[in-house]
């Protein structure tokens, strides 16, 4: 068995080994063959294919794919999976067009409940402890959601276009390197409770927990913890007296 290598993408593929190899355990893991050949037909084939007769044959190599697949999945076209079979998707779920699932090296899993939709050009990122969305959940168009140390997203949540939960950072005092290649920080795991509601254009940063019924307003950067039913908004979120039952 080969060993696990870890670090980014890009120290991934740097790493000793042809690049045959390099590429399959960046991408499935410690895969067979396969398996590989099946994604490559899938990204290069089925992926980028409209219409219905695209949705009808990816619906059929994901399933071969994924580690877990419910009834009635739609995926949109170019749909990139990186390492699909720690990737769990419920029933009824929908992923838009150019949507990143994107599980990294030392990541747990991506789980979507039952009835979850994922706007078109949002990434998904776990690079650590599980990304876990809720029943019904809604997450609009170009988001980033990441998880270090986990995040969860609770059900019935409405999440606005361009939101980023912010899922680790990096160290920056390194003035001689990357920002890329520093340290990576994240003060704890993130949790979003049921029936919050989270406008365009939000930030919310790293362990935040927000509890029920919440709201933030658009616009907004939210570096602490919201309690259940408070609506808040500005930068830093701070609350505007409104609460919702």
């Amino acid at each position: 068995m080969r060993s696990r290598r870890a670090g980014s993408v890009q120290k991934q593929l740097m790493a000793p080994g042809s690049i045959l190899h390099r590429y399959r355990d960046t991408v499935l893991g410690d895969k067979g063959w396969l398996v590989l050949a099946l994604y490559e037909l899938n990204e290069l084939f089925f992926s980028p294919l409209p219409g219905v007769v695209g949705r009808s044959l990816r619906s059929c190599t994901a399933p071969l794919l994924l580690r877990k697949i419910g009834a009635k999945v739609g995926l949109g076209t170019n749909v990139a999976m990186r390492r699909p079979g720690q990737i769990c998707l419920g029933s009824h779920v929908t992923i838009g067009s150019d949507v990143s699932m994107n599980v990294k090296d030392d990541g747990r899993a991506i789980v979507l409940a039952d009835r979850v939709e994922i706007g078109r050009e949002t990434i998904l990122s776990c690079i650590g402890g599980e990304l876990k969305l809720g029943y019904n959940t809604k997450v609009g168009r170009r988001c980033r959601l990441g998880s270090k140390m986990g995040l969860e997203i609770g059900e019935s949540c409405l999440i606005g276009d361009n939101t980023y939960i912010v899922g680790a950072s990096h160290k920056h005092d390194q003035l001689d390197v990357p920002i890329i290649d520093q340290e990576i920080t994240c003060k704890g795991p993130s949790c979003i409770g049921d029936n919050v509601e989270i406008g365009e254009n939000v930030t919310i940063l790293d362990g935040v927990q927000i509890g029920n019924n919440a709201r933030v307003v658009q616009g907004s950067l939210v570096n602490q913890n919201i309690d259940a039913g408070v609506q808040v908004a500005g930068v830093p979120a701070i609350p505007t007296g409104n609460t919702r039952k």
